[in-house]
């Protein structure tokens, strides 16, 4: 599916040719001085962490072509759009799925549309791709979900299904560096001329340099359960998001940053144990979905984090840091405790720490015997015919990356699927 750029491509591990585009930012920058050598524990530098390896840092990939967002839009939607069996309805909100009780199968979708309902019968089957948070929401508006949770907003049970009840999640938390030198504003005039020669700060906006994949936990696994985000200065300052939760002390610390001169190193803990819900406020599809991503619900989460601010240190010992002259911001909303001490951590981690948005597995893959399961391996909802998820709802964990990725994957392996069960070719 995808079409790498790169000079190195290992073709074991990547593809070309595909109509998702995968890139780097250009000009790309200098990232040797972000290596420790000579010390054995120091984070190896990998060419590409979506090839053989991924434990070590290397240069941020982006869904990029020419400099521009590559997307499922771009990518699928567009080129399809004079296609004979292709309709797309924009600005259409599916509040129900249409089920024949008797039978358990999926006829359609009731959606809105300018005020007004309509709806979509279907010939074959239905599929849901609404993501980790509406797909649960739809499936349980439709009465498939825990009865008592239905009961609760008189909606008729159709198909017991423990709906919403496994939400997976990547924690993330942020720590600011002061550097010694603040870079100037750029003109917006510049900045476009960059982008239209597909290059420069509006490719690539967060000005994310590298991801370092590690293993806290087992140094000698391959499988990371740990990202860290190095984000630079940025010429385009934009406020800091509200992660905070809204303590006022913690408001007052991200005050501070000033995005022209101050670097951010984040953290995403990729396989926690806490488990979140997703239960319907209401019987009103127009009411969002009450979400509870249960961070550091398990204290081995938080345990996982503290041991990964190992990093941190690493990384003030590089001689990138030293050339900007890097200082840890003090975490100065947890003075009460020793500064390093695993109190002091563990208060900023749990003051600062933030959801990434990767939700996932609120409908999730599994053999019928799971507690959770939702959906079978072809990804047809258990007791209802005619009706698939699609989308990150389904995954059984969490992934060792982001899910937009994987996103594609289920998207390409469903279509293959009911291709393959209703006898249809690859040209149709």
């Amino acid at each position: 599916m995808e079409n790498f750029q790169s000079d190195n491509i290992d073709l074991r591990y990547r593809g070309f040719g595909g109509p998702l585009n995968v890139a780097y930012k250009e000009p790309k920058q200098d990232l040797s001085q972000l290596k420790l050598s000579g010390k054995e524990e120091a984070v190896p530098y990998v060419e590409d962490y979506n090839a053989k390896g991924q434990i070590g840092f290397s240069r941020h990939q982006r869904n990029i072509r020419c400099g521009k967002r590559e997307s499922g839009a771009t990518a699928y939607v567009r080129p399809s759009m004079t296609r004979h069996n292709f309709n797309l309805t924009l600005n259409a909100f599916v509040t129900k799925i249409i089920i024949d009780r008797s039978t358990k199968t999926a006829k359609g979708v009731e959606f809105m549309k300018s005020g007004k309902k309509y709806v979509a019968l279907s010939k074959k089957e239905v599929i849901i791709s609404g993501g980790a948070v509406n797909s649960p929401q739809l499936l349980m508006l439709s009465g498939i979900g825990l009865e008592d949770d239905l009961s609760k907003h008189n909606i008729s049970l159709i198909q017991e299904l423990p709906v919403g009840q496994y939400l997976k999640d990547h924690a993330g938390f942020k720590v600011y560096y002061r550097s010694n030198q603040t870079i100037p504003k750029e003109s917006f005039r510049k900045l476009l001329e960059e982008f239209v020669q597909g290059r420069g700060m509006l490719t690539n906006l967060d000005n994310t340099l590298t991801y370092t994949y590690v293993n806290t936990k087992n140094k000698s696994s391959t499988v990371p359960n740990m990202e860290f985000a190095l984000l630079a200065r940025t010429p385009v300052p934009e406020p800091i998001p509200e992660i905070t939760n809204y303590i006022p002390e913690v408001e007052n610390y991200t005050q501070n940053i000033n995005q022209q001169r101050d670097f951010t190193l984040a953290v995403h803990l990729l396989h926690p144990e806490s488990v979140g819900r997703i239960k319907l406020k209401s019987s009103d599809p127009k009411d969002f979905p009450l979400i509870d991503v249960a961070l550091f619900d398990d204290p081995q989460d938080l345990e996982l984090m503290y041991n990964g601010t190992e990093i941190f240190k690493q990384f003030g010992e590089t001689p990138f840091a030293k050339h900007y002259n890097l200082t840890m911001f003090d975490f100065t909303f947890c003075d009460e405790y020793e500064r390093d001490s695993k109190a002091y951590w563990y208060c900023a981690i749990q003051k600062l720490a933030y959801s990434t948005y990767h939700m996932s597995s609120t409908v999730k893959m599994a053999p019928r015997k799971d507690p959770f399961a939702v959906v079978d391996n072809k990804l047809r909802v258990y007791g209802i015919k005619k009706l698939r998820v699609a989308d990150c709802s389904i995954m059984p964990t969490t992934i060792s990356g982001h899910n937009n990725a994987a996103c594609f994957v289920i998207g390409e392996r469903a279509a293959d699927w009911i291709k393959s069960d209703y006898g249809i070719s690859t040209m149709e």
